[in-house]
């Protein structure tokens, strides 16, 4: 494959070390990539504004933060490919789910895979318009438009969603951070997604 010149990366995932292994496979990969590399993300970050990606690489845990981010500029990476860390059980659904997923480390043959599977003009990439829950450290995708409602249910929180009801441990209001649109409230400890598409 003719290497892409002046590809835009931005890689975001805690584990530095697996970023580095990951940023020295993209130097050889390709033909002068400028690589960004962070091990989070805050509101105030500027990488994405200056350097609109070509690639995203993200730990799954950042997920949240980065949609948040995009809301207050426009332009999403269409190659987008989700990052497990090295001890993290219970992920081999995820390459069923998501366009891409890579848990640390990574090989070569993984990279390779992905790398010619989102550069193909003919993939058909999802909507990146979703959020994670952790069940059972099992993460679930959930479409935004597939959330009903949430209801406080005994000190918990009762997601329902199209395809099924998750108890969490956590507040509304963290849980309300989470998500890029607002909620209805429609009565005493119960709030409805207007989005719901039945």
């Amino acid at each position: 494959m003719k290497p892409l010149l002046f590809s835009v990366i931005h890689i975001i995932d805690p584990d530095e070390a697996a970023a580095r292994e990951l940023s020295a496979w993209l130097l050889n990969r390709l033909a002068y990539p400028r690589i960004f590399i962070a091990t989070g993300l805050s509101p105030d970050e500027n990488n994405f504004q200056a350097n609109p990606a070509d690639w995203l690489f993200i730990r799954i845990t950042a997920w949240d933060d980065y949609q948040r981010l995009q809301q207050t500029h426009a332009g999403q990476p269409r190659r987008i490919v989700f990052l497990s860390g090295r001890n993290e059980r219970r992920t081999d659904h995820l390459s069923f789910i998501l366009d891409a997923h890579l848990q640390a480390p990574y090989s070569h043959a993984q990279l390779t895979r992905i790398w010619d599977q989102l550069s193909n003009p003919a993939f058909t990439h999802q909507s990146m318009d979703f959020f994670f829950l952790k069940i059972k450290a099992r993460f679930i995708k959930i479409n935004y438009c597939d959330l009903r409602e949430i209801r406080i249910h005994q000190g918990l929180l009762l997601i329902e969603t199209r395809d099924g009801k998750y108890l969490i441990r956590s507040t509304f209001s963290d849980f309300r951070d989470r998500l890029p649109f607002a909620l209805s409230w429609i009565h005493r400890n119960c709030w409805i997604n207007e989005k719901y598409r039945s």
